[in-house]
Formats: structure tokens, sequence, C-alpha cells
């Protein structure tokens, strides 16, 4: 099926006339003269306009022992509404991702019950071995808590990070980090625990690692980019639902 869309659409940072043309769902153009046969055509109306796809990267896809909070269907129809056709899943999910038939069924599942494109972050493998096949069994990142981590005091001639992220690393996998220290948590000391957590996280990093570390405070992300000549696949996340300022 080929479909020609006609009006204004916002490309590049303002509002233009455009041509976008598809086929078989699939966007293949975006131009203002580049008018191709298709079988089908839409001329938008005065108030309407294009606007380009967002995608949620910090979506929590609930259903199974969490369905009474959110189901996959709900979640992907509400992002539907609001313009975001992929959202990606935390690995947050119970029960936990971290075997092969365990993720397939994810996928499979969540295949079954969205209405977006959708992208699945599994729980770290019980068996290392495994992350090899993450990415094959359909998981696009492994999602890492203080939960999966060694606590910032960890011994540095025990801790076995490292060789767990590089890996993951050779898996080809993304790897997402919610930066928190466990042990501080509920404590006067619980924002503190996000400073001493990134610090052990950073020192533990291989630089072939494609990482993406979700903090919440302005320090965090200058002491990431101070790291970013050593760590150049890092990028940063602040979530979406944080209520106070990151400026200083």
């Amino acid at each position: 099926m080929s479909l020609n869309i006609n009006g204004p659409a916002y490309i590049d940072g303002e509002v233009r006339p455009a041509i976008i043309h598809i086929e078989d769902g699939v966007i293949q153009s975006v131009k203002p003269d580049d008018r191709r046969d298709a079988a089908d055509s839409i001329d938008l109306g005065p108030n309407q306009i294009v606007l380009p796809a967002a995608t949620d990267l910090l979506c929590g896809l609930r259903d199974w022992i969490a369905a009474p909070k959110e189901t996959v269907e709900c979640a992907t129809k509400g992002a539907l509404a609001g313009g975001i056709t992929v959202v990606c899943d935390q690995a947050n999910i119970v029960p936990r991702l971290n075997t092969l038939p365990r993720l397939a069924e994810r996928v499979e599942f969540v295949a079954d019950q969205a209405w977006t494109d959708y992208g699945i972050a599994a729980a770290p493998p019980l068996d290392w071995s495994d992350a090899i096949e993450y990415r094959k069994t359909g998981a696009y990142c492994i999602g890492l808590y203080s939960w999966n981590l060694r606590h910032w005091r960890y011994a540095r001639d025990l801790d076995d990070s490292a060789a767990e992220f590089e890996n993951f690393a050779r898996s080809g996998l993304h790897t997402s980090f919610v930066v928190d220290e466990a042990a501080f948590q509920d404590t006067p000391l619980h924002e503190l625990g996000e400073q001493y957590a990134l610090t052990a996280l950073l020192r533990r990093l291989p630089p072939e690692l494609r990482a993406r570390i979700q903090v919440t405070q302005p320090e965090s992300i200058e002491k990431i980019l101070a790291e970013k000549p050593r760590l150049p696949n890092v990028s940063i996340q602040v979530p979406h639902h944080r209520s106070t300022p990151m400026s200083k």
C-alpha cells in the first residue's frame, strides 16, 4: 500500500509545506516537491499539521502481577494519543526478565498487546553467557538498578563489575543504569546516594560499553560530562517525571 500525505509538517525546526510518501507503512520521503505515485492520498485540513513521532525511553509497561497498576494496552494507547509511537519498557517488571525463555515470553506478550512499537529492557541475565543471545531474543537493552550493582564501597579486589559490563558490551546491547545507593535510601543521606553510586559506577564502566545513565542532580550531569573523554559511549537521561529543576 502506498500513501501521500499533503500539507504542513514540522521539519528541521520550522513548519513547511510537505509531501510525505509512505510505502507499506514506512515513510520513504518528507519533501516539499517530491510527489510520487500513490494508491491513496490525504490532504490535511487548515488546522492540521504533521509532527514527528516521539519515543519514550522510560515507560513502565506492567501487566502480569502489576496489571492493577498498568497494562501494556493502556500504556501504549495513552502513548499513542500523545504522539508517542515507540515506548521502551523499564527492566523492573516482575517476574524478572533474566532468562531467555522469560524474555521471549515477554516479547511475545507485549507484541500481542501493544498499540505502538516497543522496546523490551531485560534484567541482567542469571547466566552471563545469555547476554550474547539477549538481542536475538528481543531485548533492546539491559536495565540495571541499585539491587543489580555492587555498592559504592565494595572491595575493589573482589569487584567483578567491570568484567560483567565488558560482557554486556560484547553482546552489542545498550545498558541503562538507574543510579542510586540502596544503603542510603530512607535515611538523611538519601540525596547523597546518587553521587556515591555514580562515582562508583563511572570508574567501573569500560569505554566500549554503550550506557545510558539516569540521574536527577545537576552535579551528576557535570560528573558524567567530565568523564566523556574516557567514556565516549555514555549518554545522560533525566527522568521526565522529576519535579525539581535540574539547573543550579
